[in-house]
């Protein structure tokens, strides 16, 4: 696979765990560029993405209430770079980095994305009294969803739009704490 499908897969796990594994699973399933090495081809089992599917569906509910989406904030902060973690290894292991390399990059990325969003979520929410919470949950699912079938797809591109999402959040973060003086 490719490093940059890695990065962008990872980037896009800081902002929903479950849209990048279920879209690498089902590009594994869909198409050979989706081609999952033998250490990992679990993640295409029809169960797991089942389970997958269902994890998600609780994460996409939960992250549109405010209040309930900060719980699943502190939890995003160990599932998701997990997730980013297996997404690096996957798409990285025919490549010359090594896996526990790959999975602590990965880690690191969708942990620093994960910051990002909610950093800028938080300010957000006070600026906007919490009446912000389920737009930009729906803006960070898209963006998730986007970048990951991008980054299979195109894997350099899906890489170059995760790093131009995440420093549009930082600038509407940023934006958000100078309104609120």
């Amino acid at each position: 696979m490719h490093i940059f499908m890695g990065l962008a897969l990872a980037g896009a796990a800081g902002w929903n765990a479950f849209l990048p594994l279920i879209v690498l699973a089902f590009a594994n399933r869909l198409s050979p560029r989706g081609d999952i090495p033998a250490p990992y081809r679990a993640l295409s089992n029809p169960f797991v993405i089942g389970a997958l599917l269902l994890v998600l569906s609780v994460e996409i509910f939960a992250d549109k209430i405010p209040g309930i989406d900060a719980k699943n904030d502190r939890a995003g902060a160990v599932y998701r770079p997990l997730a980013g973690a297996v997404l690096m290894a996957v798409a990285t292991a025919d490549t010359v980095l090594p896996g526990i390399a790959a999975a602590v990059i990965g880690a690191a990325v969708a942990f620093g994305t994960h910051l990002l969003k909610v950093q800028y979520r938080r300010r957000v929410g006070l600026v906007l009294a919490g009446l912000g919470h389920p737009l930009a949950s729906m803006a960070e699912d898209a963006t998730s969803a986007f970048v990951s079938v991008l980054a299979v797809l195109l894997p350099v591109l899906g890489f170059a739009l995760a790093v131009a999402f995440t420093a549009l959040t930082a600038w509407i973060g940023n934006s958000a704490r100078d309104r609120r003086g």
